[in-house]
């Protein structure tokens, strides 16, 4: 730091060092809070959306949801976005919902999208879906069925385990099936 013989120039200086130090703080902050800071979360038809950069995802529905339909997009404020994702738990622990059907193009279904939904009985699976995330569908205790998509690279662990499942039709395309995907916890 520079020194004058003058203590007001330092005083002045100082202070002005100190409002730069913190504004470049503060600016720092911002660049690095700024691309969460544009995200809008929405609710449209008892679902729960964030929005961001024209990227969608659902992240929560509505306790009384007992049909679930994932849309290819949604509207709001006069834009349309496509649903690109699932949000993690995004519908788990539902006690009411029992149907499932994802017309969205996700790539994946996410760790516990659908944890502990005890009255889920069918899911569909659009063709996109390359993984289905940990524990996805673990304590799904009325799903009995479910057909997984040719194109399904991967299962993490527990992805069904504790479920009703009576058959499940494995595509050839998995590469990969995680610990207790299938068990009986």
């Amino acid at each position: 730091m520079i020194f004058f013989k003058s203590k007001a120039i330092n005083h002045r200086i100082g202070n002005n060092m100190k409002l730069f130090l913190r504004s470049l703080v503060l600016l720092t902050i911002t660049l690095c809070i700024s691309p969460y800071a544009l995200a809008i979360s929405i609710v449209v038809d008892g679902l729960h959306y964030t929005i961001q950069d024209n990227y969608c995802k659902l992240t929560a529905i509505d306790e009384d949801i007992e049909i679930l339909k994932i849309p290819q997009f949604v509207e709001w404020d006069g834009e349309v976005y496509e649903v690109n994702a699932l949000g993690n738990e995004c519908c788990s622990k539902s006690s009411v919902l029992k149907e499932v059907k994802i017309e969205a193009p996700i790539l994946s279904i996410p760790q516990k999208a659908f944890y502990s939904c005890n009255n889920l009985e069918t899911v569909q699976i659009p063709e996109t879906v390359l993984s289905i995330g940990a524990q996805a569908f673990m304590s799904c205790k009325s799903l009995t069925t479910i057909t997984l998509p040719e194109g399904l690279k991967s299962i993490e662990e527990k992805a069904f385990g504790s479920t009703g499942l009576k058959e499940l039709i494995i595509p050839e395309s998995i590469e990969k099936i995680g610990d207790y995907s299938f068990s009986i916890l």
